[in-house]
């Protein structure tokens, strides 16, 4: 399951002694990064929050920032082509869906775009969907 939290804005790949899995992280790497759920009131999310919330998305249990009524995750893969597919889920059902540019670009806010670009980013370095080698 490769899914981050809709409201995350990624800004800083950290290290991989703070996952705590062998799986994949949603993004390729575990990410330092922004909150934006209420884009007036910006936060950086640190400890659990961060790591189980923000970079693992279906965070509304964990954090009271999350807007009611917004997706609650946005999953990704890549596609044969060398880009990003995306879809925001609600209750693990999806609400939209879509390709990215080859840029990176999802035409859904730039948010999702810096989600997209770290996603790719961190395919291009793994060689493969984010695994860690």
């Amino acid at each position: 399951m490769i899914v981050a939290c809709p409201c995350f804005d990624p800004h800083t790949p950290l290290p991989w002694s703070v996952w705590p899995s062998d799986h994949a992280p949603p993004l390729g790497r575990p990410h330092a990064g922004t909150c934006l759920a209420d884009p007036d009131s910006p936060c950086e999310p640190e400890g659990d929050l961060l790591i189980l919330g923000c970079n693992l998305g279906y965070a509304r249990r964990r954090c009271d920032r999350v807007p009611a009524g917004a997706p609650d995750a946005v999953r990704f893969s890549l596609s044969p082509s060398g880009r990003a597919r995306w879809a925001l889920e609600r209750d693990h059902a999806p609400v939209a869906h879509g390709n990215s540019a080859p840029e990176g670009k999802t035409g859904r806010g730039a948010v999702l775009d810096r989600q997209v670009r770290s996603f790719l980013a961190a395919c291009r370095s793994t060689g493969s969907d984010g695994d860690r080698r």
